[in-house]
Order: structure tokens, then sequence, then C-alpha cells
């Protein structure tokens, strides 16, 4: 069975795969977002599940192995909240393994308010010198983890223990 991919052009199988393993050329992609890219192309749902299928028997899609390496590319960046990794996790349509309970969100958080404002003693003391001490607010440091996901329970305990930096 065809299915009319423009005016021209019709969707079969074979087409549809060749498109499905364009998309999966690049990088890899959870069955949830080949799934979206195909549909977004105007490929029939009827085409897209026997393509899904197709290609999951070959182990062109993996779930769970994508699931744990886009885990620990997360988790390796060092860059973001756990609630930033499990929302991005479940936007790809991927699981969360228990390994994220183990993923250290302080020092993540310490690790990006070091480079972002550049805190330690010396540089502390030198911006109070220049009359730059809300470099340091609090009130900046917390919007600054708010804002990318950090739970409250790590804000405030940076905070709690930045004490002496902050205004």
């Amino acid at each position: 069975m065809a299915f009319r991919i423009s005016k021209e052009q019709e969707w079969t199988f074979a087409s549809a795969m060749e498109q499905a393993l364009r998309l999966l050329g690049p990088r890899s992609l959870s069955t949830l977002e080949l799934r979206r890219k195909l549909s977004q192309r105007s490929v029939p749902s009827e085409l897209i599940h026997d393509v899904e299928e197709k290609l999951l028997s070959l182990s062109y899609l993996d779930d769970e192995e994508l699931s744990e390496e886009a885990l620990r590319a997360y988790m390796e960046a060092e860059k973001h909240s756990t609630y930033y990794i499990r929302e991005k996790m479940r936007e790809r349509g991927l699981a969360v393994s228990y390994v994220l309970d183990d993923y250290d969100e302080w020092s993540v958080a310490v690790k990006l308010l070091e480079q972002r404002f550049h805190i330690s003693d010396e540089e502390r003391l030198a911006a109070i010198e220049e009359g730059e001490e809300d470099k340091f607010s609090k009130k900046k440091i917390i919007y600054f983890l708010k804002n990318r996901g950090f739970a409250v329970s790590t804000i405030q305990s940076i905070c709690y223990e930045w004490g002496p930096y902050l205004e």
C-alpha cells in the first residue's frame, strides 16, 4: 500500500525506512523522537509503526541503551540539575534509571556558581574593594540556581554554607 508524500510522490515502506535511516544517521534517536520526526514529515502512522518494528528488530532503535548513554552524558557534563536531566530524558521518551539518585547536584551547583560568579575569598575581597559586592548577592545566586532547576534544598544548603560570602 502506498501513501501520498506530495502531489507527485507517495510514501512506501521503503521510502519511510529510508527517511528513518536518514534521521538516525547524525545521532541516536529514541523511538518517540523518531516517531515525532517521521510524523512531522507526514509519514502515515501505519508506516511509522512498521518502520519502528523493523528498526527495533535490527537493533537500530534501542531506548534502553540510549537512556543509559544520555543519562551518563548529562551526568558527566556536570552542568545540569537533577530536575533538568529528568525533564530532558522525559522529553526524549527515555527512562531515568536509579543511577541518577547518586548524582551530586550540590557539587554541580557549586561548580556552576564558581564558574559564573568566580567566588573565592580573594575575589570576594577584591570585588568589595572595587564596589562590586552586589555581584555576590544571595538573590542573584538563588535566581541563578532556581532558573536552572536546582532543588530548593540544594539552594538553601549552598546559601547557608556560603553565607559569609553573600550580601
